[in-house]
């Protein structure tokens, strides 16, 4: 099955926290040298959040771990509504009434719920 994009629940994370494309990647500096890892330049981490956010392309696993941690969301967060599914709780459909009537009694009418 084919990744779908996580473009938008990125969008979302950063509307909500009020960040900018580089406090984004000052966070994601941050996690990734928790972990002894470096990242390439700012303009190409701003080149690949564009892609990124505009789903163009999907960022790697490893990359979506460092989104993950500078956002302060789990994986599962990040990726919800792209590959993996949501609980929906749609409400009960409302009974259906049935009416009939006689052709010896027209104004007397027997309603029931189906």
């Amino acid at each position: 099955m084919a990744e779908r994009p996580i473009g938008a629940n990125l969008r979302t994370a950063l509307e909500d926290k009020g960040w900018s494309y580089t406090r984004l990647i000052a966070e994601m500096r941050k996690v990734a040298g928790r972990q002894g890892k470096t990242l390439p330049t700012t303009a190409n981490l701003i080149a690949m959040l564009s892609r990124w956010l505009n789903d163009h392309e999907r960022p790697s696993l490893f990359y979506r771990e460092i989104l993950s941690g500078a956002l302060g969301l789990d994986r599962a967060e990040l990726e919800a509504g792209s590959g993996q599914e949501l609980a929906v709780t749609l409400p009960a459909p409302a009974p259906r009434i049935a009416c009939s009537s006689s052709i010896e009694a027209p104004s007397m009418v027997a309603c029931w719920t189906t």
